[in-house]
């Protein structure tokens, strides 16, 4: 993919962002530990390239400060992200997230915004190949907490006969 497209992309969500949170600070700090359902998420890849992830859920684990990603492809394939956070405030940032999968190299970003009750914000979907940057993809993401127990089992992700990520252009 040329760069100056992936650029562009990256800079316009990172910009949907800033505007998305300006102003946002209520000056209480939520409890964000637990389990929040972001229903389907889109990203878009430009040119008519989509990935649909279906049923997502973001866990946050603020004890040990790790944040999991994860959600049913088009096939019913469950793909999952996972990894360390940052934390100010109601803002966290993930960054590098590695798929959980044996061997991928792809990688999420996550930039959220927490309120008692919701979750709003921006995440950004890194392809390689053999190492190098493929495609960049950037969805808006938001839903609500979860009460109950919506446990996934990350064990059910990774396969070597995934289906091809992308819907659209082939």
């Amino acid at each position: 993919m040329n760069r100056a497209v992936i650029a562009v992309t990256v800079i316009a969500v990172l910009a949907g962002y800033t505007l998305l949170f300006a102003g946002c600070d209520s000056g209480t700090t939520y409890n964000i530990e637990g389990d929040w359902d972001l229903g389907t998420v889109q990203f878009d890849y430009g040119g008519g390239v989509t990935w649909t992830l279906n049923n997502v859920l973001l866990s946050v684990d603020t004890v040990d400060e790790v944040i999991y990603f994860s959600g049913y492809d088009r096939n019913g394939l469950l793909w999952g992200y996972a990894g360390d956070y940052s934390r100010t405030a109601n803002r966290v940032i993930a960054l590098d997230l590695p798929e959980i999968d044996f061997g991928s190299e792809d990688q999420l970003d996550l930039r959220l915004e927490f309120t008692s009750s919701r979750v709003n914000g921006a995440a950004i979907n890194w392809v390689y190949d053999a190492g190098e940057l493929e495609d960049v993809g950037a969805a808006r993401v938001s839903g609500r907490k979860v009460f109950g127990s919506s446990v996934r089992s990350m064990a059910a992700t990774g396969s070597d006969e995934k289906a091809p990520k992308f819907e659209g252009v082939e």
